[in-house]
């Protein structure tokens, strides 16, 4: 999938540099299925192709509790890795996802067809913004049970997702894009789930404990953790992957929210 620059979920400086290794490996990572790319940091701005694990992976589907029921939506589905997982191991009905880079497309393309999942994956060129306000006509987004989402978040955003999302259909996200103004039904890290229609939160201590998690507080084991003590926890864990900012950016649209603005 596509990953914005402002949520990183990872130092790409910090990978080792294997340029003398990969050339002599690429024949054996082409003749595998599983095995078949190698994922690298992009310097176009994009995030990387694939975001996640396959273990990571599994987790977010089992999450939602995927099965052959389902019809799976990824937004921005990169080289298509989740919704790969989602067809051959959870035997997910139908997945479709959306793609605008040429390249990481064709890539997507590419892999279904040689895994023989056409006929369950599908693989659009465009901007997923176009698909939630029904600029493309190729599928319809109301009829997913399950959509992920694993970029920038924004309050217009999600209330135009929210308007096209059918009854008990879940939102999939994870730790680096959250969003302020629903609350997460359950989670299992990095990932979390919101039942559509969502929950709003009631105050910051409402949001904080449904994202954060923290029982009992550090200063006091008989009492819980205050909403102040749960921004510390979100901000230290965000300043790891070097997002601090965005801390500070979830509290004013919580604030906003909480004081009914728009």
């Amino acid at each position: 999938m596509e990953h914005s620059s402002t949520s990183q979920p990872f130092d790409p400086k910090s990978s080792p540099q294997k340029s003398n290794v990969r050339s002599s490996i690429r024949p054996a990572l082409n003749k595998s299925k599983i095995d078949d790319v190698r994922v690298t940091w992009p310097r176009t701005g994009l995030g990387p192709p694939i975001l996640f694990t396959n273990i990571d992976i599994r987790r977010m589907l089992h999450l939602a509790n995927a099965g052959p029921r389902d019809i799976f939506y990824d937004l921005g589905c990169g080289w298509a890795q989740n919704l790969i997982i989602a067809a051959t191991e959870f035997n997910v009905k139908k997945c479709v996802g959306i793609e605008r880079d040429k390249r990481r497309y064709h890539k997507a393309v590419q892999r279904v067809k040689r895994r023989n999942l056409s006929s369950r994956v599908r693989i659009i060129r465009g901007n997923f913004e176009d698909m939630v306000d029904g600029a493309l006509r190729d599928e319809n987004i109301n009829e997913a049970t399950m959509v992920f989402y694993g970029l920038s978040t924004s309050a217009d955003f999600l209330e135009r997702l929210s308007d096209k999302m059918r009854k008990r259909a879940c939102l999939l996200y994870y730790y680096n894009t959250l969003f302020p103004e629903i609350k997460a039904d359950s989670m299992d890290y990095p990932f979390y789930l919101s039942k559509h229609p969502f929950s709003k939160p009631t105050s910051e201590q409402d949001w904080l404990a449904s994202i954060v998690r923290k029982e009992k507080s550090s200063f006091n084991s008989d009492r819980g953790p205050s909403a102040g003590e749960l921004w510390d926890e979100l901000t230290h864990d965000y300043d790891y992957w070097g997002l601090r900012s965005e801390v500070g950016r979830y509290k004013a649209r919580l604030r906003r929210i909480l004081r009914g603005e728009t």
